[in-house]
């Protein structure tokens, strides 16, 4: 395992401070964000450390933590999260690193389409971590059924 990176700040156009770290090297850049973890606490799970070292081994990746979370600096919008200023975040995080073009990570896969549909001449590639066409099964499309459907959102839906 590499040494855990140092957090450095980004500068977003309303002065807000966007949190990130940069690891590994390589000729590419990819760009990311963890949605189940923020950039401080990714480095303590084991299998999310063996993705990072994998990645570490050929590219240089930057993982962010959008604004309203733990490390980086409120919305001047208030606490809610929308994709396009998680957009906004990435784009300043680019810029903080004077980097022109990366392979954007979607593990948040939102923000991860809007920014490659936005910004088209800063993204080399676009990779999407779990996407589907569709969660529920269908004919011809494995799926889950709506027995799962209905407990995967009972565990989301506030009680």
């Amino acid at each position: 395992m590499e040494p855990i990176p140092e957090t450095r700040y980004a500068q977003a156009v309303d002065g807000g401070q966007i949190a990130y770290q940069v690891a590994g090297s390589g000729p590419t850049v990819m760009l990311g964000f963890n949605p189940y973890a923020l950039i401080d606490v990714m480095w303590e799970e084991p299998r999310f450390v063996r993705l990072l070292d994998r990645l570490s081994s050929f590219t240089r990746h930057v993982w962010l933590d959008p604004r309203d979370q733990r490390s980086s600096s409120v919305h001047p919008g208030g606490g809610a999260q929308i994709i396009e200023s998680v957009t906004d975040d990435m784009v300043a995080v680019l810029d903080a690193l004077d980097e022109e073009r990366a392979i954007v990570l979607g593990m948040a896969r939102p923000p991860a389409l809007l920014f490659a549909a936005t910004h088209p001449a800063r993204t080399s590639a676009l990779i999407l971590v779990g996407a589907s066409a569709r969660f529920r099964e269908d004919e011809g499309y494995l799926g889950l059924d709506n027995g799962a459907v209905e407990q995967m959102v009972a565990r989301i839906e506030p009680e």
